[in-house]
């Protein structure tokens, strides 16, 4: 393809490399809200798309250019543009505070953890059956509760580490603060994340035991689930900077 030829609907340009959006004078294209598969019509997805699955094979890493990647998706959701962002290392910076911030949101669930973990081998080298059963239900409505609870903040989590810092971030008041600021599309990222997961596991795990190194497709289609969630994590943030303004 030559560079700068034109999409034919006009609204996109090719500069060499990739697609990028062509602003009309009126201003980004307004249109209805992207569906969860949005990005499947995007001009040139399937690059950064593999591409940043690929990153991700980088340990830790990996995981903040997917987090960065993901915020860039947000951005141009939120200025009007349906464009998957060019995959690369320099999403690296800003994946670096919502990632830390939610590996202290982790730490802060530890303790628990392992005190409940602790009273599951007392109680299984006392060979008590009734506290076994009681701890292992404790155990899993805890996890429920905290996987619950921390897959509504996520949102919240991701647009206060981007704006405001990792300080900002691991406050879990101003976490809250944020996310019940708008509690329907905090609940919205979290769906859109969930639902994300079980399309992904639908797809890639049977075709993982009939393709030669089919787990790769386990680590490639993981950009798929942020960017499921990325209209509603763009609506988030969009909702909470009209509110402060």
């Amino acid at each position: 393809m030559q560079q700068g030829q034109y999409s034919p609907d006009g609204r996109w340009w090719w500069d060499g490399a990739s697609w990028r959006p062509v602003a009309p004078p009126g201003g980004p294209p307004t249109g209805g809200r992207p569906g969860l598969f949005w990005f499947f019509s995007a001009p040139g997805w399937a690059g950064p798309f593999f591409l940043t699955g690929l990153i991700l094979f980088l340990p830790v890493v990996g995981q903040m250019v997917l987090l960065g990647w993901y915020l860039a998706a947000r951005d141009t959701l939120r200025s009007g543009w349906r464009l998957v962002p060019q995959a690369g290392f320099q999403h690296l910076e800003r994946g670096v505070a919502p990632w830390v911030a939610s590996l202290v949101y982790g730490l802060y669930l530890l303790p628990v953890y392992l005190l409940l973990g602790a009273g599951l081998v007392v109680a299984a080298v006392n060979q008590s059956g009734v506290a076994i059963a009681l701890l292992a239900v404790v155990l899993g409505l805890f996890w429920l509760a905290s996987t619950v609870t921390l897959g509504f903040l996520s949102g919240a989590l991701f647009d206060v580490a981007d704006a405001e810092g990792i300080g900002a971030a691991i406050d879990p008041r101003r976490v809250w603060a944020a996310a019940t600021a708008d509690a329907r599309t905090s609940w919205r990222v979290f769906g859109a994340l969930v639902l994300g997961g079980f399309v992904y596991l639908a797809v890639a795990v049977p075709i993982s035991f009939f393709v030669p190194f089919g787990a790769l497709i386990l680590t490639l289609g993981v950009p798929g689930i942020y960017l499921m969630a990325a209209p509603a994590q763009a609506d988030l943030d969009r909702d909470r900077a009209a509110m402060s303004g």
